[in-house]
């Protein structure tokens, strides 16, 4: 959060905009087959998954993001858990990560409540209408879809952090 605020907008932007297309890439690349059940962790597994964890919350801090997108590779290819569990346990990751940097960026003001109301009842429909979709996709359709999406704000954001009127 400290290194948001240093950073000017282009800066941010651009940033993001290169970490959503490495996102992306690892997505559309992930061909790992969990195991049935999760598999005891190695050392080496514990190492990565601390680096993994404070990468994504360095992330979250500095971009305002970091959710599943980055969340759930890292426990499906760290911890071995199947995709359905790393997605639930993402969403627990997302609210106690999205809290702590809550209380990091209110320093520079408050949320704008007019806007958080309406947002996070969308976003609630939303999130249970695609849970429903996502059921009845394969996992491959669901990457590719994913991963276009994800390039195309890339693509977006990349174009913002170079425009001339930003």
């Amino acid at each position: 959060a400290v290194a948001n605020r240093a950073l000017p907008d282009r800066a941010l932007l651009g940033g993001f905009a290169l970490v959503l297309l490495a996102a992306a890439a690892a997505t559309s690349r992930l061909r790992v087959a969990p195991p049935a059940s999760p598999r005891p962790l190695a050392r080496d597994a514990v190492a990565r998954l601390v680096l993994a964890g404070l990468g994504v919350g360095v992330l979250t801090g500095v971009f305002g993001v970091g959710g599943g997108f980055l969340i759930v590779p890292a426990l499906v290819v760290v911890l071995g858990l199947p995709t359905a569990q790393a997605m639930t346990t993402s969403l627990v990751v997302i609210a106690l990560t999205s809290t702590v940097a809550l209380g990091a960026h209110t320093g520079g003001g408050g949320p704008d409540w007019l806007a958080v109301a309406p947002l996070a009842a969308l976003a609630a429909a939303g999130a249970a209408a695609g849970a429903r979709v996502a059921g009845r996709l394969s996992p491959g359709v669901l990457r590719a879809a994913f991963s276009v999406l994800v390039v195309v704000v890339a693509t977006g954001l990349g174009a913002a952090a170079v425009a001339p009127s930003l």
